[in-house]
């Protein structure tokens, strides 16, 4: 699944399945929220990780650590990811869902 589809999810704010939004779909919102901060998380890491590489003084072990920070927040959003497809997977009401967001973010 592309982050970008949960990006798009979570930047519409008035779709609305009736009165209650049932939890799955309150949980595809919080999870595309949480992959959204990982992202900006990320991008900031290697930002600082070019910028580090730059300075000839920098220790290995800096670039070592941002390296690392990088990882694990790729090994975050790829897991954050997979859970999502499981809500798809096992909810109808989320096809549905998929399908409206997709009709709006292509």
């Amino acid at each position: 699944m592309q982050t970008t589809l949960i990006t798009c999810w979570t930047s519409k704010s008035s779709l609305s399945l009736g009165n209650r939004l049932p939890r799955e779909v309150i949980d595809l919102r919080l999870a595309g929220r949480r992959l959204n901060e990982l992202t900006r998380q990320k991008e900031t890491a290697k930002n600082q990780l070019h910028t580090l590489q730059d300075i000839e003084s920098t220790p290995q072990f800096v670039l070592d650590s941002v390296k690392q920070t990088i990882a694990n927040l790729e090994q975050q959003i790829k897991e954050l990811q997979q859970h999502v497809l499981e809500l798809f997977d096992t909810n109808d009401e989320l096809s549905q869902v998929s399908d409206i967001v997709n009709s709006w973010c292509w």
